[in-house]
């Protein structure tokens, strides 16, 4: 797609170039955060200084080739999704997003700013409010070893229109994208 190509506006088009938006900014600090170049064995670390480079040039072909933005941004995605998490990464995707314009670097405001506003929206929210003590039953049956209870707990979770998401640190819930 390039600045000639008549664009097709409908508000899904729009949540979902929202919730991309947001995807990448996580992914972004993902790599900002990362600790970089602390295990020499791992080759793929090795890699990284021609990924960039290979995405760089890229997304300055696609920008010449008729301001083609879609395939430029592809290459961001690629730098973003990247299996190493590495800070030259970050910082190049810094380095196109001067051409985006998305705003990168302040990434962690942005995303704390929906995260309060979604913690405003849930406390009032009666649908949020069950979820979490599903969560929280969740939670024991699965320290119970009960797991059949469990996956029947995750499915109350989305019917109540959340989904599950299991971390390290424990469980947590989203409200599921229309």
């Amino acid at each position: 797609m390039n600045y000639n190509t008549k664009m097709n506006f409908t508000f899904e088009s729009l949540k979902t170039s929202r919730r991309s938006v947001i995807n990448l900014r996580k992914l972004y600090l993902e790599h900002l955060n990362s600790e970089n170049h602390k295990d020499s064995k791992n080759t793929k670390k090795d890699d990284i200084d021609v990924i960039i480079e290979e995405c760089i040039n890229e997304f300055e072909k696609s920008l010449l080739d008729n301001l083609n933005m879609a395939k430029a941004i592809s290459y961001v995605w690629k730098l973003a999704k990247y299996d190493v998490k590495d800070e030259r990464i970050a910082k190049a995707m810094l380095k196109l997003d001067e051409i985006m314009g998305i705003d990168l670097v302040n990434s962690e405001k942005y995303l704390n700013e929906i995260k309060e506003k979604e913690e405003i929206t849930n406390k009032s929210d009666e649908k949020y409010i069950e979820a979490e003590k599903l969560l929280e039953e969740r939670k024991l049956a699965k320290e119970n070893k009960e797991y059949d209870k469990a996956d029947i707990l995750r499915d109350k979770i989305a019917e109540l229109g959340f989904i599950v998401i299991d971390e390290k640190q424990g469980s947590r819930i989203e409200r599921k994208e229309n």
